[in-house]
């Protein structure tokens, strides 16, 4: 189910530049347990629970996209970490959907990591700090991350595929989204 639908989401998330939104669950537990331990604890397998758990989805989705795109790392936190989290969760994606991942089409300057910013610090953080390198021939593509907080990354970076090619069609794929502030301590509310 698109997420962007519920207005709960809708009115929180940044999404001028792309018409779709999956996700698993909200970023709290067990989903933010086990990101956590994927991305700072080095546990890449977790990365495969969580591409099955958020497989059923790519069945509800009624235009597929033709390939998954990775959001890009700084390569510091690249060699820092040893992998980029996005890019193994769009490849166990990929073995369950059977959608081809396209890796090398952004990079990602360095700056502040996202998650130590405020709403509006990560708006200013995001200027300039992608760059296309190229991208695939389609007409649907989902930019695949692991959490979707407020919005602004995957937004920034559908801006750049649309300045490239206005016609296509994005999504964004997340593991988790991030609830919005009032709803941050309900431990009741699921998407």
């Amino acid at each position: 189910m698109n997420l962007l639908l519920r207005p709960a989401i809708s009115r929180y998330i940044r999404h001028r530049r792309y018409s779709a939104l999956l996700a698993c669950g909200f970023y709290q537990w067990p989903l933010n347990r086990l990101i956590h331990q994927f991305k700072f604890g080095r546990q890449v397998a977790t990365a495969r629970l969580l591409a099955r758990w958020f497989a059923p989805l790519c069945s509800q989705i009624s235009t597929p996209p033709e390939y998954l795109l990775p959001v890009p790392v700084p390569a510091s936190r690249y060699w820092q970490r040893q992998f980029n989290p996005a890019g193994v969760l769009a490849n166990e994606i990929s073995r369950w959907c059977h959608i081809p991942v396209f890796h090398g089409w952004a990079s990602r300057r360095p700056g502040k990591p996202q998650h130590t910013q405020n709403r509006s610090e990560r708006y200013t953080n995001l200027r300039h700090a992608f760059a296309v390198q190229r991208l695939p021939q389609a007409s649907c593509v989902a930019i695949v991350d692991d959490v979707v907080t407020t919005g602004c990354t995957a937004d920034a970076l559908a801006g750049l595929i649309l300045s490239q090619r206005p016609d296509i069609c994005i999504q964004v794929w997340a593991i988790a989204v991030t609830p919005a502030p009032a709803r941050k301590h309900d431990s009741r509310a699921s998407l």
